[in-house]
């Protein structure tokens, strides 16, 4: 009977798993349909406009692409020279979609989760299907599982998904740092290697030019994974080395700007790189310890299954445990240590945002590999009574299994400090609503001939959808921002 019930395992592919992929996308699904349904009510703020001044002016004389683009182009040299070197960061920002009409902000979540969405599918699946043989319903629900935490509990929600120039500036090159590491491993299986390595090319020198957290570790994650590769005698892509030249190629262009040091006088008492590194690790484990909680206990629990089943068909043999969570620590932290050293703080929400994520993807790695390590090294998965009886459970109930999950990963979505039920909560209390047709006020009033424009204060202030607003001070930098882009003597709130 032992013998029996030692070969019984869950399929990868029987209606069992498809039915819990299918669950997990629904939750997905449902995750992400309030975030976009407040999204008609979605107002640009603060740096928009600072940004954005000249390129807006040019679509409104000639509503061509091309002098837009020239002035993007001509906003990256002011940047560079006299504020800060993030080049291609610039460029995006220069170009935030209320500039085209205000109506355009609407598709800045959709702009930054279905980037996030599809850089999470693009990466686990060469990951997990083309690297470690796993099956498709195996990579399909790790990633919404991946997915759930990662769009449902930002550090902070209206600079993770609604504010552009917050969200380019670190979500969205979060996003595209996945899509580079998973062109890497794809150019090591792929026939045409030379594709690969020139997005490869294209994407570290674009990565480069943005937010130095990203910048900074990416190097580490490939120079790293390089070095476990050549210790098991693996072969390294010239995609890794092309991606590690470009990468610091393009964050020397960053690093030497002369408008960084102008920027950096703004923070005079600023610690030195080791002080900077003990803050990182601190505050590292202080999110750490924080950000480990039911709801992302919960995903982790229903993901351990599918992804214990993925480390034991692959080749790896998981010798190094200890040393991979060492290092996993260690890069985490380093995406503290930037902010530390030229701000000395851990930086504003929408930067802590991406360390959150890159902590989630951290988690899984190390549970990947501890999964295979004792898959390899004691009998305890292969003969255990008890785990031969819950795999026997599970293929005896599936409905119950099924309505478990359903349960374990719906109630994450109603947990008040989730991005989700606040966008339920300001949909249902009018304040999103109030928020749009206020703003939408103020911008017939931007609209109109007059110079001298007085506003009445928000009277509401929703948290996914408000960053900050224009003072009674018509010399403070945000309203002298709005008014020249609107062409306006000055802009006041009353």
């Amino acid at each position: 009977m032992e013998t029996r019930q030692s070969e019984i395992s869950i399929p990868n592919n029987n209606i069992s798993t498809k039915i819990i992929t299918i669950i997990c996308w629904l939750i997905v699904l449902c995750t992400i349909i309030p975030l976009f349904m407040i999204a008609p009510y979605n107002y640009p703020a603060a740096d928009d406009y600072s940004f954005s001044i000249n390129t807006h002016q040019a679509w409104e004389k000639t509503h061509s692409l091309i002098p837009v683009l020239q002035e993007a182009c001509e906003m990256v040299k002011e940047k560079y020279y006299h504020w800060q070197g993030t080049y291609s960061a610039i460029f995006l920002m220069a170009l935030q979609p209320s500039l085209f009409g205000v109506h355009a902000y609407t598709w800045v979540p959709f702009i930054i989760i279905i980037s996030l969405i599809l850089s999470y599918l693009w990466f686990l699946k060469i990951l997990i299907m083309d690297i470690c043989n796993g099956s498709r319903y195996t990579y399909l629900t790790v990633c919404a599982c991946l997915l759930i935490p990662t769009l449902l509990f930002p550090v902070n929600g209206v600079e993770a998904f609604y504010w552009y120039n917050g969200s380019i500036f670190y979500g969205f090159y979060f996003a595209c740092s996945l899509i580079l590491l998973g062109c890497i491993l794809k150019s090591s299986l792929a026939n045409h290697k030379l594709i690969y390595n020139i997005i490869c090319i294209f994407l570290s020198l674009f990565i480069g030019g943005g937010n130095f957290s990203t910048g900074l570790t990416l190097p580490l994650i490939i120079i790293t994974t390089s070095i476990f590769a050549f210790i098991h005698k693996k072969k390294i892509p010239t995609a890794a080395y092309l991606s590690v030249l470009f990468l610091t190629i393009g964050l020397c262009i960053n690093i030497i700007a002369p408008g960084n040091e102008i920027r950096q006088a703004n923070y005079p008492d600023t610690p030195n790189p080791i002080i900077a590194i003990i803050k990182s690790i601190f505050t590292g484990g202080k999110d750490l310890i924080h950000w480990i909680k039911i709801p992302e206990l919960i995903v982790f629990l229903i993901l351990s299954p599918f992804v214990y089943q993925t480390a034991k068909k692959s080749s790896f043999q998981f010798k190094y445990p200890l040393l991979i969570s060492i290092i996993s620590f260690g890069i985490y932290c380093a995406m503290y240590t930037p902010p530390f050293f030229a701000m000395n703080n851990e930086g504003p929400g929408r930067l802590v945002n991406i360390i959150k994520y890159s902590f989630f993807w951290l988690l899984l790695i190390n549970l990947f590999y501890y999964c295979g390590y004792f898959c390899r090294r004691t009998t305890i998965f292969h003969n255990s009574i008890w785990i031969n009886k819950i795999k026997v459970f599970i293929n005896k109930y599936p409905v119950l299994v099924y309505l478990t999950i359903t349960i374990a990963l719906g109630s994450t979505l109603f947990r008040s400090a989730s991005s989700t039920h606040n966008a339920v909560e300001i949909l249902q209390n009018g304040d999103a609503k109030q928020y749009g047709k206020e703003m939408k006020e103020r911008y017939l009033l931007y609209q109109n001939s007059d110079k001298e424009i007085i506003v009445k204060p928000l009277s509401v202030k929703p948290s996914l959808l408000f960053i900050t607003d224009i003072t009674n001070d018509k010399n403070h930098w945000i309203n002298q921002n709005i008014a020249l882009y609107f062409n306006k003597e000055y802009i006041i709130s009353q």
